[in-house]
């Protein structure tokens, strides 16, 4: 008898477990989604303003006194905006929010080749802006075209990442107050390749590659658009919970394959 009721302990115990880890990842989850919803959001949106400001700058493509003035306005209106530029055809930048980087020849950049070679809009991943002292950003451009749609240069801006990481913070906060959870909570966002450009451990902030490393939520965030893992703590080898989701396209944004820990 007393075997019975031990087995029956255990495996009512063992249940209570699992549903307890189920819930709690099934939540993380749900968190993960939530954020990385808001991150298309905020991208699709920083996405449509570069839209306007090329189609507002096509529209009088050599009026550099508007133009001076329009960039102007868009950084005091949006503070996420670290920097935003116009170049001519050839790459030079001809308006600017800091006026030390006008004249500056940006023919050999990524972002602009992509985007004079016919791409709408050009979003490019986290990189340091040198121009702002190094800071990671991230580059949205698109191309300012003449009346027969002849290339005429780009409007290009850089989004600090500051404005994607109180995304996060602002959700976690929402989640705590919800589910009334006031326990430890980590988080990271990583680029398509896995490096975490978003860390809540500062020191470890994009040096780490967590693909390479073999952490099975970001392995498996790779096959499947949101869940959750139980998992080993890369750095203090205990277990843990961890939701995840990617970051998806949106209208005509055909976002970045991030990941959301």
């Amino acid at each position: 008898m007393t075997v019975v009721i031990l087995t029956i302990g255990g495996l009512a115990l063992r249940y209570i477990e699992t549903r307890m880890v189920a819930t709690a990842g099934e939540t993380l989850a749900l968190t993960a989604a939530e954020v990385s919803d808001k991150l298309d959001r905020f991208l699709s949106e920083r996405y449509g303003d570069v839209l306007m400001m090329a189609e507002t700058f096509s529209v009088q493509p050599h009026n550099r006194k508007f133009q001076s003035a329009y960039v102007a306005r868009m950084k005091t209106a949006y503070p996420d905006y670290l920097w935003i530029g116009a170049t001519n055809e050839r790459g030079q930048i001809v308006v600017a929010t800091d006026p030390a980087t006008v004249g500056r020849d940006y023919s050999a950049q990524p972002w602009f080749q992509i985007v004079r070679n016919g791409r709408a809009v050009h979003m490019g991943d986290v990189e340091p802006f040198a121009v702002m002292g190094g800071p990671d950003t991230i580059a949205v451009t698109a191309p300012i075209t003449g009346p027969n749609g002849e290339f005429l240069g780009v409007v290009t801006m850089r989004v600090g990442i500051s404005g994607l990481e109180h995304v996060m913070t602002g959700t976690l906060l929402a989640f705590r107050q919800r589910e009334g959870f006031w326990g430890a909570l980590e988080y990271q966002f990583l680029t398509e390749k896995g490096v975490a450009f978003i860390d809540s451990d500062l020191s470890h902030k994009g040096l780490v590659n967590l693909i390479q490393l073999g952490l099975p939520s970001a392995l498996v965030s790779q096959r499947s658009l949101s869940s959750y893992v139980e998992e080993e703590h890369l750095r203090r080898h205990v277990p843990v919970i961890t939701g995840y989701a990617k970051t998806q396209a949106r209208g005509g944004f055909e976002g970045l394959q991030w990941t959301v820990l």
